[in-house]
């Protein structure tokens, strides 16, 4: 209960329908105005990290359909409470790890694949190069360009933009987005 009280400014939607808040999923989760910058839209939308779902959820809406990868039990099963509650039946969520869902996906390209790897080690120390995240983007590269027509990651405020260039050379473009003086 103390998470819901919590959402009612960064996550309304989730407040409004009484949805279950992990903490750490609610801590490392995108407000609900931040997943509103992700402006893509097409047929099949891949979130391989999905959490507490708000980026899945937001895509929900501008996709047919959205395949959300999550390898923490409790979180598949919040998720699917959650989005039950927030009517949102075109999202198939899939318990696997992200390695694992794309080292196995025999199916078409999806239109767009999000990743919004983890920034914390095992000791809760917050960590800024994508090599280091979990999953590894770095290593997930050759799999992703395989499975997906446009690749979106979401990086730390810290991560070095010059390094991102070195790091995935074929880069289009960077955005850099703030709320309320947070990047």
């Amino acid at each position: 209960l103390k998470y819901l009280q919590k959402a009612r400014h960064k996550l309304p939607t989730y407040y409004n329908q009484l949805c279950i808040i992990p903490p750490l999923a609610y801590q490392q989760s995108s407000s609900e105005q931040a997943a509103s910058l992700k402006n893509y839209t097409g047929k099949r939308c891949l979130d391989l990290t999905m959490g507490l779902g708000v980026d899945a959820w937001h895509f929900s809406h501008h996709f047919d359909e959205v395949h959300a990868v999550e390898p923490n039990e409790e979180l598949v099963w919040i998720g699917k409470k959650n989005f039950h509650l927030l009517s949102r039946n075109n999202i198939d969520i899939h318990h696997l790890s992200a390695e694992s869902y794309l080292e196995d996906y025999q199916g078409p390209p999806y239109d767009l694949i999000y990743i919004d790897p983890a920034r914390r080690d095992s000791q809760g120390r917050k960590i800024h190069d994508l090599e280091a995240c979990f999953p590894n983007v770095i290593e997930l590269m050759p799999l992703l360009k395989q499975h997906g027509k446009r690749i979106v990651i979401k990086a730390s405020p810290l991560f070095d933009i010059g390094q991102a260039r070195k790091k995935i050379p074929d880069t289009s473009r960077i955005l850099v987005n703030s709320i309320q003086n947070e990047v």
